[in-house]
């Protein structure tokens, strides 16, 4: 079909329709994509781009276990602090000093599995479910008169349950009151590659409520036999998939 009208048409003409017949027979060269590129969220998950917003990426980004989308919603001074009540070995070991790096490190520990300084290996997440139904959203008391650019999350009751890869699948989950608070871009401190404008919104602080569960093992892996569904804190897990302090 090319060969018989590239001798009526003029050769400009003729390299557009070229073109145009290529361009319709994939707008995408790379069908399926490289195994290099990361899986994103899906097109029905938003952006945070409102405090609401803002939870419901980060619980998407946890659920599917896609580390890149998840780092992008902590601010570059972030912290995580762990419950007294529950874990007062974790208080007394990181105290405040759990950042972003360390947050970043243990989720794709956890993401992907690791060995840890005691040459225990640590499974991996083949499996999360995550609800933050319940949370509020309100004014930073310790900020009253910047509810534009603070916001201050209670959930009541975090619900998470996460299952391990293995030869043995293990259950763990995670069931106590969390607070998060939320910093608007264009005030937040950010890192180059996030977006720094006043229509997205970040969590610069995240504190762990959880009430004490009675004896917790310093590791998962110890804590009971597979299979047996174990309540844990979200500390404790953050702590046993993160390297030595």
């Amino acid at each position: 079909m090319l060969m018989r009208l590239s001798g009526r048409l003029h050769p400009s003409l003729y390299a557009l329709l070229l073109v145009a017949l290529m361009a319709g027979c994939s707008s995408n060269p790379f069908n399926p994509p490289p195994d290099d590129v990361p899986p994103g969220l899906g097109n029905d998950v938003p952006i945070n781009d409102t405090p609401q917003n803002l939870m419901l990426r980060f619980e998407a980004a946890y659920e599917k276990k896609v580390p890149v989308e998840y780092e992008k919603l902590l601010t570059s001074n972030f912290r995580f602090t762990f419950s007294n009540q529950s874990d007062p070995t974790l208080v007394a070991t990181y105290g405040n000093n759990w950042g972003k790096d360390d947050e970043v490190e243990s989720t794709q520990h956890l993401f992907q599995g690791f060995t840890n300084e005691n040459g225990e290996f640590q499974g991996a997440a083949s499996a999360i479910a995550l609800s933050l139904d319940g949370a509020s959203f309100i004014d930073d008391p310790s900020r009253p008169d910047s509810g534009a650019y603070y916001k201050y999350v209670i959930v009541p009751s975090v619900n998470l349950t996460i299952t391990i890869a293995g030869a043995e699948e293990q259950i763990y989950e995670i069931s106590a009151p969390h607070d998060f608070y939320l910093i608007r871009g264009d005030i937040a401190e950010l890192d180059e590659n996030q977006d720094a404008g006043a229509n997205r919104w970040y969590i610069y602080r995240w504190d762990d409520k959880s009430a004490a569960l009675g004896a917790a093992a310093p590791r998962l892996a110890s804590l009971a036999p597979a299979a047996t569904p174990v309540r844990v804190t979200w500390g404790l897990l953050k702590s046993s998939y993160a390297p030595a302090p």
